[in-house]
């Protein structure tokens, strides 16, 4: 094997600058500027795939779930997240192909507001009577409890368990009363209450029986010590 060396000269045409610190913010500005466009070329993108997914799933869900969808909407209401749809569609190919970001998710909105709101009927539905449903049978849980606390912790007072009662009370009143509005509404309008609400009625009596509990056994450890 034979080795051949190479010499390689610089050649440098004019004066060679040191950079400097008003070089070095303006390169900084500059990357930082690329950055802020490659970004939202990014975000671009991604709303109008999302605009364009989101024609795609209102018309197939009309057409699909027709039966379903037709249960919680009025012919008006299909009608007018239809047309929406299809002029959307319409101008993804036109003057969406050059809109900017806030024009783009505007027109995700103007979409997805009115029609979120018949999907989101339609889930209620079912999740609602079925949150009515699991409340209720935890409410009378609680009053299982409270009952055998008469016999099991006798260190609850008749007090405290009639607290723990009158809180199961004001949550059945209070479902009572939601449920008695919601029978009044047509199916296309929007609920009185939702799903989300009815878990968190239990949360105030959860804590007052929590509490109730440590304290008996608190008790209960200082009779063992004395």
């Amino acid at each position: 094997m034979h080795k051949k060396t190479l010499t390689v000269k610089i050649y440098t045409v004019g004066k060679i600058h040191p950079y400097s610190a008003e070089n070095m913010a303006e390169s900084k500005d500059k990357l930082l500027e690329l950055a802020r466009k490659d970004k939202e070329r990014i975000q671009l993108e991604e709303a109008r795939n999302k605009v364009e997914g989101y024609i795609y799933r209102v018309k197939n869900k009309l057409e699909d779930d027709a039966e379903e969808i037709g249960s919680v909407s009025t012919e008006e209401q299909r009608a007018h997240i239809l047309k929406l749809a299809e002029d959307a569609e319409e101008w993804m190919y036109d003057d969406g192909s050059s809109a900017d970001l806030a024009t783009t998710v505007d027109k995700y909105a103007e979409i997805s507001v009115p029609a979120e709101k018949i999907f989101f009927r339609l889930a209620e539905k079912t999740e609602r009577p079925e949150a009515v449903t699991s409340l209720k049978g935890r409410l009378t849980k609680v009053e299982e409890l409270v009952k055998k606390w008469e016999t099991t912790m006798p260190q609850v007072t008749e007090e405290e368990r009639g607290e723990v009662l009158t809180k199961v009370e004001d949550i059945r009143k209070w479902l009572a009363e939601k449920e008695e509005a919601q029978s009044k509404l047509e199916p296309h309008e929007d609920p009185v209450f939702t799903s989300a609400e009815v878990p968190s009625q239990i949360k105030p009596i959860e804590v007052l029986v929590t509490r109730l509990k440590r304290y008996v056994g608190s008790c209960q450890t200082a009779s063992t010590v004395l």
